[in-house]
């Protein structure tokens, strides 16, 4: 008993009144204020009942303002163990992250610098949409993305040339992005699987895991992009025909040639042959592949219903997706169309075909 009496003696001497505080103000490499600043705190006191986090008031300006009660009340006394705070703002890179919360009179005030990070904006490599999904081929571009150009080998891994591509989902989850390519101006890579729908952050990371580029789009299921011979999202696609012969053999046939006069890729004439063959159309893409079933695509060539006989994963390229169609006979004579696809009830890029 008198160890005990004499114990709490010794912790009543070091008990800590008045309050615990400090003053934060949040500035970019000039000085000017950052506005925005997620704060949180984290308070271990005796006794226990009291409040494990602080009172954060923002005062405007880029200061906030951490406080904590810890002083004598109810009989008891309260004594500060451990405080300490943690600080983020999508986008900034801040000279710290967080620190601890002292318990002095007054409030101390700490400068915090933070570091506005470049931007870093993510597509569709096929469509060039801001809309991505799980798996989908993605294309991102930026200023100084990294000082060489580089192309992936199998097995994709999630590092290549010094970056890596960190996506952040709307639940708050982290996953690695595999890179097909970095150079300076431009990064392609397939996005993670089982990412939830919502808002992400995608995040470029230096080789010492610092984020270096920062950027953000919006996940969803499926986002269809059709890619086209010309790398663009638009024209002729970047597709075949399979034409099958009575005696079952089949000839592959590209649909796009390149035109030197226009210097550009523009339509093959089609020729759908005698009623004797049958020709398949095959579309590549990616950010279709979570569609389901085939009843949920359909296609219209020069507004004519195309029978869709398979869609999904293509079997031999991480990250693509393949469109199968029968061309109906209908389409004979029509020149110049248009295809349009919709897959899970998103409308894909429109491009164009042309039939003798």
């Amino acid at each position: 008993m008198k160890n005990l009496i004499a114990l709490l003696a010794l912790f009543l001497l070091f008990t800590v009144t008045g309050y615990a505080g400090i003053t934060l103000r949040f500035v970019d490499q000039a000085r000017m204020p950052i506005l925005g600043v997620s704060v949180t705190t984290s308070f271990v006191s005796f006794p226990p009942a009291l409040p494990a986090s602080g009172t954060v008031t923002d005062l405007g300006n880029g200061v906030v303002t951490i406080t904590h009660p810890c002083a004598l009340g109810s009989g008891s006394c309260c004594s500060l163990i451990q405080g300490t705070y943690s600080i983020s703002k999508p986008g900034v890179r801040f000279s710290q992250t967080g620190g601890q919360v002292p318990c002095v009179p007054g409030l101390p005030e700490v400068v915090i610098t933070g570091a506005v990070l470049p931007d870093i904006t993510s597509v569709s490599a096929a469509s060039y949409r801001r809309r991505l999904t799980n798996e989908m081929i993605v294309a991102a571009f930026g200023d100084g993305l990294t000082s060489a150009t580089e192309s992936a080998t199998l097995p994709l891994k999630t590092t290549l040339g010094g970056r890596s591509v960190l996506i952040r989902d709307s639940s708050g989850t982290e996953k690695n992005a595999l890179p097909l390519l970095v150079s300076p101006g431009q990064i392609n890579y397939i996005m993670p699987s089982g990412l939830a729908d919502g808002l992400a952050a995608i995040l470029l990371n230096d080789e010492s895991g610092k984020t270096i580029n920062m950027g953000s789009a919006e996940i969803g299921k499926v986002f269809p992009g059709i890619f086209t011979a010309g790398s663009d999202g638009q024209g002729v696609p970047a597709a075949i025909i399979t034409r099958v012969k009575p005696d079952g053999s089949q000839v592959v046939e590209p649909v796009a040639q390149f035109d030197e006069t226009q210097g550009k890729y523009v339509p093959i004439e089609l020729d759908l042959g005698p009623e004797s063959e049958s020709v398949v159309l095959s579309l590549f893409g990616t950010g279709w592949r979570q569609a389901g079933p085939v009843p949920g695509a359909s296609v219209k060539i020069g507004g004519i219903d195309c029978p869709v006989e398979y869609f999904g994963k293509q079997p031999t390229i991480e990250g693509l997706d393949q469109f199968n169609a029968r061309l109906p006979r209908k389409l004979i004579g029509r020149g110049d169309v248009r295809v349009e696809v919709i897959i899970g009830g998103e409308f894909a890029n429109t491009v164009q075909l042309k039939f003798k």
